[in-house]
This record gives structure tokens, sequence and C-alpha cells, in this order.
């Protein structure tokens, strides 16, 4: 709804948010103010304002106990385009990384008139990363920003303690990001875990990533810290295909290395009778303790991320059409054999 890469009508947004919630049973919805600069957050306030979620209904929780929203700080909004990065269109603002307690208030405020939500359930710390800020001292110099007295995590913890949002997490990238948030005493409730502990990227068949992978899961797991899983698609290949020209990794044209690996995935799940999408959908639950049924995945009950599980509490795949939102819940709802895990182990393809 951000128009990641192509734009969307109004129209067919709201559809998306009404066919996720109504139709599907999807009660957790992930945003943020850098999807689109505010299109989605906007979008999905509208859409589920159309669903009777966020407007007056004649009680005093205008319908909000029958979703959890997670949107993410971090970043600012100000007037004006300027780089739209993979965007399509969106809305006319531009971003400026702020990880400090008043960067932490005008972020969440903003948010929450976009949305038209007093409360997030989940907040998430986005894209505190090398990639965004640079590993000469950039990360450093934002983690200060974070971590001081009185900075962005003191605000953090007093709103999650004010009961004005729900749980505080952090989004990575990159999974050796989380021991930089640990050494700083930023111990979040959860990790939003973006591409990484997929089908493709887990970590199996690559020198010295297994153990890295396998010392993070018993971390969480030690401190209580749940996990969300999104970009399960690892931005589309493991829903399109390994012969997709179009196909993307990690936001980019797949290259052939990933091609290459994702046939082999796609040559296991044949043998099996499977779809690799239906495979990359249920494979986080399966490898990192799901404590439900992953067909539950859009239960409210299974979306809370409390602590003290250390499992994987919900997936976040991305949609950007109907038809692809009920491939999804599909997907989630089929059965696979034991054998077909068995083999992809065999194979060295799954950690």
């Amino acid at each position: 709804m951000g128009e990641l890469f192509r734009p969307m009508p109004e129209k067919e947004a709201a559809e998306l948010v009404r066919v996720a919630h109504e139709d599907l049973g999807v009660t957790l919805f992930d945003t943020a103010p850098f999807y689109g600069f505010g299109a989605s957050e906007l979008r999905l306030g509208a859409g589920l304002r159309g669903c009777g979620i966020g407007v007056g209904d004649g009680t005093t929780s205008f319908g909000r106990e029958r979703v959890q929203i997670s949107t993410k700080v971090g970043r600012v909004l100000r007037p004006g385009a300027k780089e739209r990065f993979m965007f399509a269109g969106g809305a006319e603002f531009h971003e400026t990384f702020d990880y400090t307690g008043a960067g932490i208030d005008a972020s969440l405020e903003q948010s929450r008139c976009r949305l038209g939500m007093s409360k997030a359930d989940f907040l998430v710390i986005h894209d505190l990363e090398p990639e965004r800020h640079g590993d000469d001292g950039g990360v450093d110099r934002r983690l200060d920003e974070l971590a001081g007295a009185g900075a962005g995590w003191s605000r953090l913890e007093a709103l999650r303690e004010q009961g004005q949002v729900g749980a505080v997490g952090a989004g990575l990238n990159r999974l050796d990001m989380a021991q930089r948030f640990w050494d700083r005493g930023i111990d979040v409730d959860f990790f939003l875990v973006a591409g990484r502990l997929t089908l493709l990227e887990n970590g199996a068949d690559e020198e010295g990533v297994g153990p890295a992978v396998r010392a993070f899961l018993e971390e969480c797991e030690r401190r209580g810290t749940a996990l969300l899983v999104g970009g399960v698609f690892n931005s589309g290949i493991l829903a399109t295909g390994a012969d997709d020209p179009a196909s993307k990794f990690d936001y980019a044209a797949a290259p052939d290395r990933v091609r290459a690996r994702v046939r082999k995935l796609e040559a296991v799940c044949q043998a099996h009778g499977a779809e690799l999408r239906t495979a990359a959908l249920q494979y986080p639950h399966y490898a990192h303790g799901q404590a439900q049924d992953p067909r539950e995945a859009g239960s409210a009950a299974e979306a809370q991320p409390a602590r003290g599980s250390g499992t994987v509490a919900a997936i976040i795949p991305g949609a950007d059409d109907v038809a692809s939102l009920r491939a999804n819940a599909a997907s989630l709802a089929e059965p696979l054999p034991e054998a077909l895990w068995e083999d992809l182990r065999g194979e060295g393809l799954v950690e």
C-alpha cells in the first residue's frame, strides 16, 4: 500500500485491507512511516475504518480490540518529495532520521494522525543498521541517539509503561545487529526480522552463518525475546519462482546465485507436490518452534509477541493485490508432509 515498485489506486488499497480482515481473518497489520512516505499508514487507517475499526461504534474501544497494529519509529516525515527509493509513488513527504526521545514522540504522533488510531500495539525501531547509516561510525551515532539517558530508548520504555504502546521491538535486516542493541542495554520485547530466517536465507550451508543463526535464536530464547518474521518471500522470488525474469531478491533483481538456490528449493517442493510459496510461508513457524498451527497465523493470540515465548510469533508476508493475499491464505492452510522438510535438510537447503 506504500506503492512499492508500482502505483496502487486508493480503491485497491481499501479492498486489500477489507479482504484481509473481513474475508481472511487477518488481525495483525504491519506498516511504517517510510512505506510510501506515509501513504501506507494513511491507507491502512482508512481501510480499517471501512471495516468499522477506529470509528465510533457505540463503545469506548472503537473496535480496536479486533486488530493489532504494528508501526515503526526512527523517521520523522517532512513536507516535500525528495528521493523516492524503490517507491513508485507515495505521499508528498520525505524522511529524516531521528532516534532521539523527541524524534520518537514526533514519529509516533504523526503515525497516530495518519492511522487515525490513538495506540500502536507494537512499535518497531526501524532501519538502525549499517546499510542505512554506514558502518564508519554512523550506526554508533544513531545508537547514541537511542541509548543515552533520556534518549529514544528511555522514551520507548516510558510509552510502554504508560500503555500508549503495547510492545516495543526492533527491525533486523542483519541478525548481527541484535547484539549491538543488547550491548547498549536495549532489551526489546521482540525483533521483526526482515528477509532472514526464511526458506531461502536461513543459515544453511553457509560457512559461519549457521552457528550465528543458532546463537541468535538461543539468545532470543534465553532473554524471552519473541520474533516476527517479515519478508518471508525475500522480496518476491519465493513466490514468483526462479525463472520469472522479474523476480526480486532483497528489493532488487535476483542474482544468478540466488536463482540457482531457489531452483533447488523448487525441485524438492515439486517432488512432494508442494508449491514453493507454501513452503516459504510455513517454514518460519516449522523451523523456529511454532507454538500453534501456522494456519492460525492470523489470530490475535498467534500475533501477540508476548515476552517469554522466544519463538516465531507471527509472519508478515507482503501482498500487493487481492489474488496474492488469497493465495497466501490458501498456502497457510495447505498441509505439508514431514518428508518435505527432511529432504530440504538433507539437501543442505534449510537449517
